[in-house]
């Protein structure tokens, strides 16, 4: 942990835990950003408590619990671990996980597993975040790519260009344009699909 104390969000549907919970964190260096109940709504509370991660101490895992958290993860991800009390026969820790939480613990939990327990939600959190970000930049840069292409394969077939020889023209542009290439090609597809309509409406 850092020495700043990490600011934890617990939302619990037993009162008669609460100062259980709040305790443990406490001893462990925790920050309560705030308790609330089953009922409210997980995305409003994590926008206005910012919490660093999210504490959900459930008697079972139930439909709306994972439904709020779904929620919650598509407007805000945050990491979410869950104390589950007992097992529901309804619903598995593939659904809790797919709803994105992120760590699990069934029954009472000392403070040195409560602290575990965060701090693995963190970690693989935080991971999956990083996985996430580089697909996105993975795809990103394929779509880029075809982009390049297709503008290559515009140059090669308008100016009678070789492959080397438009890709060179490209690259030349963006450097004098002090633009990334792919900006560039973007133009020239631009371009050329408005001298396309244009030469269609030609008499």
């Amino acid at each position: 942990m850092s020495d700043t104390a990490s600011r934890v969000l617990v939302v619990q549907d037993d009162g008669h835990r609460q100062g259980s919970i709040t305790h443990l964190l406490t001893s462990k260096g925790y920050a309560i950003a705030a308790i609330a109940g089953p009922t409210s709504i997980l995305a409003d509370l994590v926008a206005e408590h910012t919490p660093d991660v999210v504490l959900i101490d459930a008697t079972k895992l139930t439909g709306n619990l994972l439904v709020n958290v779904t929620a919650a993860q598509r407007i805000a991800p945050h990491p979410v671990a869950v104390i589950f009390q007992k097992a529901d026969d309804k619903h598995s820790v593939d659904d809790a996980i797919a709803a994105g939480v992120a760590a699990i613990h069934y029954g009472a939990a000392t403070r040195e597993q409560l602290a575990v327990l965060i701090e693995s939600a963190r970690a693989l959190f935080d991971h999956d975040q990083q996985v996430r970000h580089q697909l996105e930049h993975a795809r990103a840069a394929l779509n880029e790519r075809k982009i390049v292409e297709r503008a290559k394969g515009i140059l090669m077939d308008q100016r009678g260009l070789g492959e080397a020889e438009a890709y060179r023209r490209l690259r030349t542009l963006a450097m004098n344009r002090k633009r990334r290439i792919a900006d560039v090609a973007r133009d020239v597809i631009e371009m050329a699909d408005i001298l396309g309509d244009e030469s269609a409406k030609a008499p």
